[in-house]
């Protein structure tokens, strides 16, 4: 990864970090896709139907996959938390990657 960031001064130090900053990047679409999805029907992820609540969800996230930037209690705090560990599967699930995406050299 070292190698790929090291000539992209647009791409984060680590993958984790890359990742994070595409979530808060994106934060607020994500916030209404899943306000959109909770209130249907076989919606099979029990978030909070809260944007302020989502958006600490998604802070939480943030804080997992920088990990070492932030103190250890913190980041056990934010692993512990169960709706934490739903967004990520939510994510997950909702994740695209487009097909002519080609792979890292």
């Amino acid at each position: 990864w070292g190698e790929y960031a090291s000539s992209r001064p647009h791409v984060a130090v680590t993958p984790g970090q890359e990742a994070a900053s595409v979530l808060i990047r994106n934060r607020e679409m994500i916030t209404q896709d899943l306000l959109k999805r909770i209130g249907t029907k076989g919606n099979k992820f029990d978030l909070p139907p809260d944007e302020k609540q989502l958006d600490t969800l998604m802070r939480c996230m943030a804080c997992i996959l920088c990990g070492d930037r932030y103190d250890i209690d913190i980041v056990e705090e934010c692993k512990n938390n169960v709706h934490v560990k739903t967004l990520a599967a939510f994510l997950d699930n909702r994740m695209c990657v487009p097909r002519d995406m080609g792979a890292m050299p």
